[in-house]
């Protein structure tokens, strides 16, 4: 079986090196694949990264605290979760915890860093191998055997990496996602049907907290990018839809895409939905979206002629 090795940033790097040849030391049917071009520097997919993808039938992502919200991770989870079934692809996550894990990527399941995690990961792929796959009682055998090799070379790439220890989300950060995630789930289930909410990696809008900009997607096309401080009033929002729905590309999910992301902005920043900062009551407001201000858009009087 090959499997595909997702990785962004010199840490993650090194994990995928020490699993392209750690991997097939306790399975010896698995053939790990890994770029060794470093995709978080812009480069875009090549032939080979491509046929690999394609031939894979089990994707890893691996997670550190500097990558787990790099665009470019993003990419190849989206095109692992496209190309594979959602199954077989799983993250691993290297001195993060589950709670540290956001956006799309929180979908899959999780491989903590740990003795039993990684077994319980081995145990998934053996399964998929089907008539080739080896007795439990002989991969818990070797895994044993081979674990210590794993683990030292893992706490060498912790050592070297090391940096002061902080809290990645805070417990506020945490609670108002979870309460986000709560206000979508009602909202996607009383106001539409499931089919109307069917995830379609080809047309997605990202908000990237840490570029402060709303990311329009086709594929693996960055196709518009628009920064949260051109969107500092009703107005501007509103012109960007029309803007976009313009577009050659754009779909009616681009849009719906959009206005969740002009959603989950508000619920990030503000702690309260779109409405209530954008145009509460219906009226026209000005957005200071860095500041965290609000205020009510000022219309100036003028003269009109009418022309006879």
């Amino acid at each position: 079986m090959e499997i595909f090795l997702s990785w962004s940033g010199e840490q993650s790097k090194k994990i995928a090196e020490t699993l392209k040849s750690w991997l097939p030391s306790v399975i010896q049917s698995l053939k790990p694949f890994y770029s060794s071009n470093d995709i978080s520097k812009g480069k875009r997919w090549d032939s080979e990264l491509s046929k690999s993808l394609n031939k894979c039938e089990f994707g890893i992502i691996i997670l550190t605290e500097e990558n787990r919200t790099a665009p470019w991770i993003m990419f190849e989870a989206g095109a692992l979760a496209k190309n594979i079934e959602t199954g077989r692809v799983c993250t691993f996550l290297f001195d993060i915890k589950d709670t540290d894990v956001v956006g799309p990527l929180s979908s899959f399941q999780n491989t903590k860093y740990d003795k039993q995690d990684v077994l319980k990961l081995l145990e998934d792929i053996n399964n998929y191998l089907g008539d080739i796959k080896i007795e439990k009682e002989v991969l818990v055998r070797v895994f044993e055997k081979m674990w210590p090799d794993l683990d030292t070379e893992l706490k060498k790439i912790l050592t070297v990496s090391s940096k002061p220890k902080k809290e990645i989300r805070d417990d506020r950060e945490i609670l108002e996602e979870s309460l986000r995630l709560l206000r979508n789930i009602h909202y996607k289930h009383t106001r539409f049907s499931k089919n109307d909410f069917e995830f379609n990696r080809e047309e997605r809008v990202i908000y990237e907290k840490e570029q402060q900009a709303v990311i329009f997607y086709t594929g693996e096309t960055e196709e518009y990018w628009i920064g949260i401080d051109q969107l500092n009033t009703t107005g501007e929002i509103l012109d960007f839809i029309f803007q976009v729905n313009g577009k050659r590309w754009c779909t009616s999910k681009h849009i719906r895409e959009f206005i969740n992301c002009i959603e989950e902005m508000s619920g990030i920043i503000f702690g309260t939905s779109a409405q209530g900062i954008i145009c509460p009551g219906g009226a026209l407001m000005e957005i200071d979206w860095e500041n965290k201000k609000v205020s009510e858009f000022i219309i100036k009087e003028t003269k009109f002629t009418k022309k006879v």
